[in-house]
């Protein structure tokens, strides 16, 4: 059975993805266990969706190593700019009065342009940029090229974007 399978693995090379979860990352708000846990939680989610993976450990490290990455350019991304030692010093970024409204009307522009959208195109645009999902797990997950869910994206991004700023100009 698959799921003795999957157990088997994680026994075997719990220790070594450990180790490598733990080389790998900085943040340490995350346990590297339950970063290792949460990649064999996927797999065991995946198989239940009739997903057939040939080869359970180089999925896995796949999948771990895509889990490091995703987690490493996060952490990058929340410290652009802080490092910065004039960073304190630089000119407020206070709000007019016209962004406080436009951020409090921005989640009704944002839903209207993604009920604009595609099925496909708002579930990629979804899965992305909201759940953070990488576009190779989606591509293994959903089976689908990862050329095409690019693709879908960039089509998704410019009909929101086209959305978007017609809506601001009306308003």
């Amino acid at each position: 059975m698959i799921s003795d399978r999957i157990e088997k693995l994680y026994r075997e090379e719990k220790s070594k993805m450990i180790s490598y979860v733990r080389s790998h990352m900085d943040d340490r708000t995350r346990d590297a266990e339950d970063i290792v846990q949460d990649v064999m939680l996927k797999m065991f989610y995946v198989v239940n969706l009739d997903k057939k993976i040939e080869n359970l450990a180089a999925y896995a490290w796949q999948s771990l190593k895509n889990l490091v990455i995703d987690n490493l350019r996060r952490s990058i991304s929340r410290n652009v700019g802080n490092d910065d030692p004039d960073y304190e010093s630089l000119p407020s970024t206070d709000d007019s009065p016209e962004d406080c409204i436009l951020r409090e009307h921005f989640s009704e522009y944002l839903d209207q342009a993604l009920n604009q959208l595609k099925p496909s195109e708002r579930a990629i645009w979804i899965a992305t940029e909201i759940e953070c999902k990488s576009f190779q797990m989606l591509s293994e997950i959903w089976e689908e090229p990862m050329g095409t869910l690019l693709s879908r994206k960039y089509r998704a991004e410019k009909k929101i974007l086209n959305t978007l700023n017609t809506l601001y100009k009306e308003s």
